[in-house]
């Protein structure tokens, strides 16, 4: 399997004519990272260098590490929309993007395709795949797939947490990103989706 993700990564910056410092700079993952997945086929990264990379190509995971075949040349994603989108406070997830406790004083540079009222936050505590103080962007309600990350907040407690999407059977489950805390069923009554992970940005 890591001698498919080392051949199609390579086939794939190679299509689009892209150096490991430009992947870098629009996916967040280390060079170091970058040079070892092309280098190294028995290399295992993590989901948090891999996501980012699938994220920018347009395609999944399992289409990343060749499990699945990749999409036709033409639906692979290529850069060309530049915004800026604010880093915000946990605190404020639940009510973005009608106000803010303050103005937020940092803005990440993005060029993947975001919808209205995207925005990051920063991981104040390490969890399963995500490192702490790194970044994620969020694609304010955009549907998560299965395995996707999302946003949820709850309508009870009013917390906002971070949650791995799992569809099996017709039925929505959100699993937790602490280990030993099992899969609970998404209740769409109280479980809010206020988007889902789109890019990790480990350099900041």
């Amino acid at each position: 399997m890591n001698s498919n993700l080392q051949t199609v990564l390579i086939n794939l910056m190679q299509k689009q004519k892209l150096s490991m410092s430009q992947l870098h700079r629009h996916t967040g993952v280390p060079i170091t990272t970058i040079q070892r997945i092309k280098d190294d086929p028995t290399l295992n990264p993590s989901v948090a260098s891999l996501l980012p990379i699938a994220n920018y190509f347009n395609i999944t995971i399992n289409q990343l590490i060749g499990v699945d075949e990749l999409p036709p040349d033409e639906a692979l994603h290529k850069k060309n929309n530049i915004i800026q989108i604010p880093v915000i406070d946990w605190r404020d997830i639940r009510i973005w993007p009608k106000s803010c406790h303050y103005e937020p004083e940092k803005y990440l540079t993005i060029d993947l395709p975001l919808n209205e009222n995207s925005f990051g936050l920063r991981i104040e505590h390490h969890l399963l795949n995500f490192p702490m103080n790194s970044i994620i962007v969020i694609n304010f309600l955009s549907k998560p797939i299965n395995n996707d990350y999302v946003i949820i907040t709850n309508n009870v407690s009013n917390n906002a947490s971070l949650f791995q999407y799992i569809e099996f059977d017709g039925v929505e489950y959100l699993k937790p990103l602490i280990e030993g805390i099992p899969p609970k069923k998404l209740n769409k009554k109280n479980d809010v989706l206020i988007g889902k992970i789109l890019q990790i940005r480990l350099d900041l």
